[in-house]
């Protein structure tokens, strides 16, 4: 039997849900040579019609048709996957490394996450951010930030209290009226962080 770039080579191995339920599973090789074990219902769905690959033709279909490949907006969205899913990445051990992912929906969609940016405040000197440091990029956790308040949201940030008023470093540059690189270098430098915010 064949759905899609799938052909049914035979049963594969029963997977048990969380519930004690048995589901049959079929392994199936694709046009493009991968063998993947997957549930029939999505193959007669139509759901599922390859390993993925199909996916990710149609998303290069659809970028040489849009033409939007060398846009900012494409390259935000191309940077996000490669923190999350390529090891070779700098940042990778930041994003990918410990957990962070994109959603479905983004990830194997560029039109999906370009239509979000556009009616989500997406502008071209703003960066994406997500609100909570320890979930993935979704629609749900992302919103458009300027660079300075995305640099407050940084997980490397430090916050430091004085006389009871807490604030991260670059808030107190902004309060003391300190150049930020002023005051960090000064806090690299072993100054203790109530005389470096000193003019």
């Amino acid at each position: 039997m064949r759905f899609g770039k799938l052909t049914v080579a035979g049963r594969g191995e029963d997977r048990v849900s969380s519930s004690g339920r048995r589901r049959v599973m079929w392994d199936c090789v694709c046009d493009c040579g991968n063998v993947v074990t997957v549930n029939p219902d999505n193959l007669h769905s139509g759901r599922q019609r390859s390993c993925g690959c199909l996916q990710r033709e149609e998303a290069g279909a659809r970028l040489r048709t849009h033409g939007e490949s060398k846009t900012k907006l494409y390259g935000i969205w191309s940077s996000m996957k490669a923190r999350c899913y390529n090891k070779n990445t700098v940042a990778y051990k930041d994003y990918g490394g410990r957990g962070i992912e994109m959603c479905d929906e983004w990830k194997h969609d560029y039109d999906a996450f370009r239509k979000w940016a556009l009616e989500n405040g997406y502008r071209d000197d703003a960066s994406i951010d997500r609100v909570d440091n320890d979930l993935g990029y979704s629609p749900e956790n992302c919103e458009w930030v300027t660079g300075v308040a995305q640099a407050n949201n940084r997980r490397s940030n430090r916050v430091y209290t004085v006389d009871g008023e807490t604030h991260n470093l670059t808030e107190w540059a902004h309060i003391k009226g300190i150049n930020p690189k002023t005051l960090f270098n000064r806090v690299y430098t072993g100054v203790p962080f109530d005389e470096a915010i000193k003019q």
